[in-house]
């Protein structure tokens, strides 16, 4: 009779399977969570980048709403540059966006500006909060980034 020779893997090729096993499990679960952790914003005024947030709790604005044409001028008393506005109609527990105002090339510390691409006709006895909208750098790329705590009411005239 014949005999027949059982052969198996190695130890060290099992271990280098293993290995790699290990390896793309871990970078499929890295990719997972990716998506679960939100990027994070900066912002860069000289002294080093921080978190977007901190900045927040620094800008200081006044903002005037025209009733009849929805003309939306800001005035940036604060030192952080506004990238834009974002302004709301506060409603019974609710909050509806009316539209938003981006300058262009940003609104620098004591600078005004008006926009006529405006939010639409304004009631005077509507409550209108304005948001302001900060510019700051996530990995390679500029994006902007509404500060919700830092929401005040807007002057409607």
């Amino acid at each position: 009779m014949r005999e027949i020779k059982k052969r198996g893997l190695s130890p060290v090729v099992a271990t280098m399977m293993l290995v790699v096993l290990a390896v793309v499990l871990v970078g499929i679960i890295l990719l997972w969570a990716k998506s679960w952790v939100g990027e994070k914003i900066q912002k860069d005024l000289g002294n080093g980048a921080e978190a977007i947030e901190s900045f927040c709790d620094d800008v200081d604005f006044s903002v005037e709403v025209v009733k009849d044409t929805g003309e939306v001028s800001v005035s940036n008393t604060g030192n952080i540059p506004l990238y834009g506005m974002e302004i709301r109609r506060k409603g019974v527990g609710s909050e509806e966006i009316l539209g938003s105002v981006d300058f262009d090339n940003g609104l620098p510390k004591g600078s005004s500006k008006s926009s006529s691409d405006g939010v639409g006709t304004v009631g005077s006895g509507d409550e209108l909060i304005a948001v302001p909208i900060l510019l700051g750098e996530a990995e390679s790329y500029k994006k902007p980034y509404s500060c919700e705590n830092a929401g005040k009411p807007a002057d409607v005239v």
